[in-house]
């Protein structure tokens, strides 16, 4: 029998909180550089004035997130200028692709067709990752909103599934359907692999409403932000609430009908949080400060008869020197 867990615990541990930085975004330039080579008399002034590719809100409510460009290199990227920045001398410039689309630097959303509306028709949807270059070691998804068909009753992906190919190790990336808005994952890449790819089929068989927008970011092989080796999810906040995929916290309704979120069949992979050298331990918790949801930590089988290192194992992993 098939035994797995869902669960939402909280962890506390020492760090300061991050985002991605500006170096996966663009270069270390000034914000607005003017050229040192300028030259000025009494006929000719020059002045050469660059943005710099700063991460900016526009004014776009669907598509919130986006980064400063010149009016010019947001077109040529193919992105949707939508409110300034720079100072007036840019636009907060936002992509998104779809099926069959590629992306060629950070700040894209991949989107369902028919985004932001649903879709329910059967689908092979693909967005190529085309790599900044070759010191490229993950990427880093965020999903903003990921809904596909429920597994089935085994905890299998059988109508609809997302599948990252192109990686370092395919096998060792989670096969996803279900809830998963609010979550993330790192993908460990080879620099000189290729292209990966992000996957997502959806069943002609289901009339379940399909939704997902997934933003896509390359992080440097030399970033302070690069996740260790092995972890599918990496946490560097001082506290924050861990939730295996596809879990949604139940009612007693959903439990005793058996209508609950079941947890995804045969996952085996590292969540992570971030140390710093200031601090010695990590405090984990149930998520339940109110004392009202009794299923931050549910069996979806017979968990009694599994001993501790099938039902979870620690692991330790060090950033390469």
């Amino acid at each position: 029998m098939r035994t797995s867990s869902l669960l939402a615990v909280m962890l506390v541990v020492g760090i300061r909180g991050a985002t991605l930085p500006q170096e996966q975004a663009g270069g270390d330039d000034p914000s607005l550089l003017e050229d040192s080579d300028q030259h000025r008399d009494s006929r000719l002034f020059f002045q050469f004035i660059s943005v710099r590719p700063d991460e900016c809100t526009t004014t776009d409510a669907a598509n919130p997130n986006g980064i400063c460009y010149s009016p010019t290199q947001c077109s040529n990227l193919g992105g949707t200028g939508a409110g300034n920045c720079a100072a007036g001398l840019g636009t907060c410039c936002y992509f998104t692709r779809t099926c069959g689309g590629t992306t060629y630097g950070n700040g894209t959303a991949f989107v369902n067709p028919s985004y932001p509306s649903t879709d329910t028709t059967l689908s092979n949807c693909q967005l190529i990752v085309d790599l900044l270059s070759d010191n490229i070691c993950q990427l880093r998804l965020d999903f903003e909103t990921f809904e596909l068909e429920q597994p089935n009753t085994e905890g299998e992906c059988e109508t609809d599934f997302m599948k990252i190919t192109g990686s370092a190790n395919d096998n060792s990336i989670p096969t996803l359907c279900g809830t998963n808005t609010g979550k993330h994952m790192y993908v460990d890449l080879d620099p000189t692999g290729g292209n990966p790819k992000i996957n997502i089929d959806t069943g002609a068989t289901s009339s379940v409403t399909r939704e997902w927008k997934i933003n896509v970011d390359q992080i440097a092989c030399d970033s302070q932000y690069r996740a260790p080796e092995g972890c599918t999810q990496y946490y560097m906040d001082s506290s924050g609430v861990v939730e295996s995929f596809n879990y949604v916290q139940p009612t007693d309704a959903e439990m005793t009908s058996f209508t609950a979120n079941i947890h995804l069949n045969n996952l085996r992979y590292g969540v992570c949080v971030a140390s710093r050298s200031d601090y010695c331990s990590i405090t984990w918790s149930k998520n339940d400060n109110s004392g009202t949801n009794p299923y931050t930590f549910i069996m979806s089988g017979a968990g009694g008869a599994l001993g501790p290192i099938i039902a979870g194992v620690l692991i330790s992993v060090e950033r390469s020197k």
